[in-house]
């Protein structure tokens, strides 16, 4: 009798645990799904807004990427905090509870990821600069000198033991022994972290 007493609330205390999975689950799949059909609407958007003064391949595929740009800069933080609200929402029910925990996280992600997608856009006009034509990098804070830009792009550049910090000391090494004159260019150090994080994606 204590037996089958014991095996019974056992039982009861897995299935709380069962449903919190379930909602978690089922928060991951509505936030990837509210994520997914934005991108593609966003796509469609951009596709059937093309200027009617962009007649060539080359000018309207710099459009597309500059205005995708655009669109992470300018609305992906509000959208990525409005969107963990909104599944936190119907996964966990609106309760007090959800609306702060919830509410915190949103707002916690909306001031966190600009400076990431910055950081990502300037990356990939580093290295595809054939993407953007003659466009200039997204604006970067003005008071920032080319070795915090460096670190704010490639954050494994701080970490002394990291594969792209010591990548990067390698090739300063033999760039002021066989290239000085690269030393010239204030931006240096950006380019030579892009060179050196290139290097390692192709090892």
């Amino acid at each position: 009798m204590l037996a089958c007493t014991g095996d019974a609330s056992q039982a009861a205390m897995h299935f709380p645990m069962l449903k919190i999975i379930f909602r978690i689950l089922g928060f991951i799949l509505l936030f990837v799904s509210l994520l997914t059909i934005t991108a593609f609407a966003y796509v469609w958007w951009a596709d059937s807004h093309v200027p009617a003064e962009l007649t060539t391949p080359e000018q309207i595929r710099h459009y597309k990427f500059l205005a995708r740009d655009h669109f992470f800069l300018a609305y992906y933080p509000s959208l990525l905090a409005l969107f963990i609200l909104l599944a936190s929402l119907v996964a966990f029910k609106p309760r007090p509870l959800t609306f702060t925990v919830a509410g915190c996280f949103s707002v916690l992600f909306f001031f966190i990821t600009p400076p990431q997608v910055r950081a990502i856009i300037e990356r990939d006009h580093l290295k595809h600069p054939e993407r953007y034509g003659n466009a200039s990098i997204p604006i970067a804070p003005s008071a920032e000198s080319p070795q915090q830009r460096a670190i704010r792009l490639y954050p494994a550049l701080a970490d002394a033991h990291s594969r792209l910090n010591l990548e990067f000391v390698r090739r300063y090494q033999e760039y002021k022994k066989e290239k000085p004159a690269y030393f010239n260019d204030p931006e240096w150090p950006t380019k030579l972290a892009t060179e050196s994080d290139l290097a390692l994606q192709h090892r």
